[in-house]
C-alpha cells in the first residue's frame, strides 16, 4: 500500500518505540494527539486520516523489522 503522507523518520521511530504489548490504546491516543497538536490539514484531509496513516506507517516499520 502506498503511503499517503510523509512523516519524518524521527516521528516514525518515536511512535514505533511507544508501541508496547497491551498498551496499544495509549499509543493510538498519543498518535491522534500528535496529529491534533502538530499537523496542518490540507484540503480534503482529516485528523483521522493523518493519524491512521501514521499508525499504518509505524506498523509497516515494525513488520519490516519483525517486531
Amino acid at each position: 500500500m502506498k503511503n499517503k503522507y510523509y512523516w519524518n523518520e524521527e516521528t516514525i521511530q518515536y511512535f514505533e518505540k511507544r508501541v508496547k504489548p497491551g498498551c496499544e490504546g495509549q499509543y493510538i491516543t498519543e498518535a491522534y494527539d500528535f496529529v491534533k497538536q502538530n499537523c496542518t490539514l490540507e484540503e480534503g484531509d482529516t485528523q483521522e486520516m493523518l493519524a491512521n496513516d501514521l499508525i499504518m506507517q509505524v506498523k509497516q516499520l515494525q513488520t519490516k523489522y519483525n517486531y
